[in-house]
């Protein structure tokens, strides 16, 4: 495994290196001047004498002068630095003189000359040494901008992750504390009473308040658990309501291993169930099927004819708009004497929706 790693490393290497090699090369036949070498010269000149200092600067600033100054050791790295681009400049200068009186010569047939010491002249090597400070320093510009736009771009990221995380946090945990508060209460009537219902009662109010406490911090669940904890809401609001409410339940399709965002049915099942005591004879019919990986949630209610339920949904469309950008529709339709709510969530590209990470 190590051996793959390896050899794909030095692939790539190769691969970068080759890339580079040929950019060079390309600008260099087509820049000004160049008519006056054959191509011949211009890719023996790079090969030789331009080629392999940027080799050597590469890896020696890669493995040895950026790793102070990722340990935050600012000092010692601004010294190395300055230490490698002197070293470069010597190593262009020897390269170079190298090239034209050996290499060149040798591939053309001609005779060599003398290693020339003029090289190391201060006017030849501070003009190097000028030419060096001016690329590094363009060089180490535009590094220093790029790291900035990528950390404004990660920063910017981060909070716009955290907000929707927040976000998504707070508007699932708005549920109605009128309606515990009620369930506890009648919870404790029946037990003064001595109800066989309280043990039911019980078990379905642990069932819902378990869903709450631990399935809601999941960005995900199954679609049967969410059916679920619906069967416990409707149950406790049943026994607590002071009207008779006449309940529909109906779930078909492909619900299993089929998945949704935690809480995102209950507001509606909630609205349907606020108590109001004009109504004789409540009534809720609740209809939820899956087909061809969509979902499709449907709720009547009536309501009196004095009454127009608050639409209260912005919290539910809010997280609809987090979780299901442009795959969801939702019409909500007051009447004169019920009120329809119908929902659809497409399911197949969302069937394990992202976690968000802050």
């Amino acid at each position: 495994m190590q051996t793959l790693f390896q050899q794909s490393r030095l692939f790539r290497h190769g691969l970068f290196w080759g890339s580079i090699f040929t950019f060079i090369l390309l600008l260099q036949l087509i820049s000004p001047g160049s008519d006056d070498f054959t191509w011949q010269e211009i890719f023996n000149g790079l090969l030789f004498s331009q080629f392999p200092v940027f080799l050597l600067y590469t890896y020696l600033f890669l493995y040895v002068v950026l790793p102070f100054f990722v340990n935050r050791k600012f000092v010692m790295g601004v010294a190395m630095l300055i230490g490698l681009i002197y070293l470069m400049a010597l190593f262009t200068l020897i390269f170079r003189e190298l090239y034209q009186s050996t290499i060149h010569p040798l591939l053309v047939g001609q005779p060599t000359r003398p290693f020339c010491s003029c090289i190391f002249e201060e006017s030849v090597f501070q003009q190097q040494l000028a030419y060096y400070f001016v690329f590094i320093g363009m060089f180490a510009g535009g590094l220093k901008i790029l790291q900035l736009w990528l950390q404004m771009q990660a920063e910017s990221e981060r909070l716009a992750t955290e907000k929707i995380t927040a976000e998504l946090q707070l508007l699932k945990t708005q549920i109605n504390p009128d309606f515990l508060f009620n369930t506890l209460c009648h919870l404790h009537t029946l037990t003064l009473r001595k109800s066989i219902k309280s043990p039911e009662v019980v078990l379905n109010l642990s069932h819902f308040l378990s869903y709450l406490l631990y399935e809601s911090q999941k960005e995900e669940v199954l679609l049967q658990k969410e059916i679920e904890m619906i069967h416990n809401y409707v149950f406790l609001a049943k026994t607590h309501a002071q009207n008779n409410i006449d309940v529909s339940l109906n779930f078909a399709g492909e619900i299993d291993g089929k998945y949704i965002a935690p809480l995102l049915l209950l507001p509606f099942v909630e609205n349907a169930f606020k108590e109001d005591k004009s109504l004789e004879q409540a009534w809720v019919s609740i209809d939820l099927w899956v087909t061809g990986g969509r979902l499709k949630f449907k709720i009547i209610h009536g309501t009196p004819p004095h009454i127009t339920p608050e639409p209260a949904f912005q919290n539910v469309i809010k997280r609809l708009d987090l979780l299901y950008p442009q795959h969801y529709t939702l019409k909500i339709l007051p009447e004169e004497e019920l009120f329809l709510v119908k929902l659809e969530i497409s399911l197949n590209e969302h069937t394990h929706p992202k976690p968000l990470q802050p």
